[in-house]
């Protein structure tokens, strides 16, 4: 166990667009190699899944490359009860994560 700390346990990454790569890349890696499963979540409208792409300076200069991460698990749809650690990736996640359709963005419902 002493090796594996997070051994039976889950985590929850909150996701949505413009996340920044390399935290969620970080998670995937760090939480595997405590020996816990990573879940990635996001509102899924309905949708089996949403699309979405990092945080990107301009489209002349991505700061870390485009990158695209696909999410299949509806944040309403998993009870808390299964989740050891809940995180809120960093960025635009806390605001567009908001019970609020989104409109316009690159995560519209329309766009999967």
């Amino acid at each position: 166990m002493e090796n594996y700390p997070l051994k039976g346990k889950r985590v929850a990454v909150l996701a949505e667009t413009e996340y920044i790569y390399k935290e969620i890349q970080f998670y995937k890696k760090c939480v595997a190699e405590l020996g816990g499963e990573l879940d990635l979540l996001t509102y899924l409208w309905e949708k089996p899944k949403m699309r979405f792409v990092n945080d990107v300076n301009s489209p002349d200069f991505p700061c870390t490359g485009i990158h695209e991460l696909i999410v299949r698990k509806c944040v309403k749809k998993v009870s808390r009860s299964n989740c050891n650690i809940v995180i809120c990736a960093t960025n635009y996640v806390a605001v567009r994560l908001r019970e609020i359709p989104p409109l316009g963005s690159l995560s519209n419902v329309k766009k999967v």
